[in-house]
């Protein structure tokens, strides 16, 4: 037996620290916990699932819906009519080629 092996030896019989079960279990059990704990993991429960597609279908409608109120009606341009052919600010236009 090498003397690394000896001493290595002596302080185990010294040291008492022999957990019952492994660290990494015991702290992916507090993760675990901590996580289970959560909003997210909260709402992600069957019990809570149709109250959260119903929330994001209702601002999903509220959002498509709004804006057509929103826009005023005395500007009837489009947000893609600057890809439009006879857009005023086109590359083309800038350098005098227009058609």
């Amino acid at each position: 037996m090498s003397r690394l092996d000896r001493i290595l030896r002596r302080y185990k019989e010294r040291t008492t620290c022999e957990p019952s079960e492994p660290v990494e279990l015991k702290v992916m059990a507090r993760i675990r916990a901590r996580a289970a704990t959560s909003p997210a993991a909260l709402m992600a429960m069957p019990v809570f699932r149709p109250a959260a597609m119903a929330v994001a279908m209702l601002m999903g409608v509220m959002t498509v819906g709004l804006v057509p109120t929103a826009t005023s009606s005395a500007s009837p341009v489009s947000d893609l009519s600057v890809f439009a052919p006879d857009a005023p600010h086109l590359p083309s236009t800038w350098l005098g080629r227009t058609k």
